[in-house]
């Protein structure tokens, strides 16, 4: 190893991978247990068809970060598309976010019986 943790090969990376419960839901719609998101107890449930489900948490910190989605068995085995958005607020969230600097708002679209981050 050379110096400031540079190796011949690159960089070190001295970044540390944290999963983070949300400290509450702030609003939400069309959803079946989202206190799960909180608790960890259980699953918060988005069912298609019912019309726009959606959560909005909150993890009471300012952090940069992502999320990761696991998705059940489906009847029709087909991923299931997500509109996901993030923001520094929840006013943010709920309105149109501006995404010059990062992307706050995307399509993802998650597997049927997997996940996605």
């Amino acid at each position: 190893m050379s110096k400031n943790g540079v190796f011949s090969e690159g960089t070190v990376d001295p970044r540390v991978r944290r999963f983070l419960r949300p400290k509450s839901v702030v609003w939400q719609e069309g959803t079946t247990s989202p206190e799960s998101l909180v608790s960890g107890q259980g699953s918060c449930v988005l069912r298609a068809g019912q019309g726009k489900a959606s959560v909005v948490v909150d993890f009471g910190l300012e952090i940069h970060g992502g999320i990761r989605i696991a998705n059940g068995m489906t009847p029709e085995h087909k991923p299931a598309r997500l509109h996901v958005r993030f923001g520094e607020s929840v006013a943010e969230v709920m309105g149109t976010p501006n995404q010059d600097h990062a992307i706050h708002d995307m399509l993802v679209e998650v597997p049927w019986y997997g996940y996605q981050e």
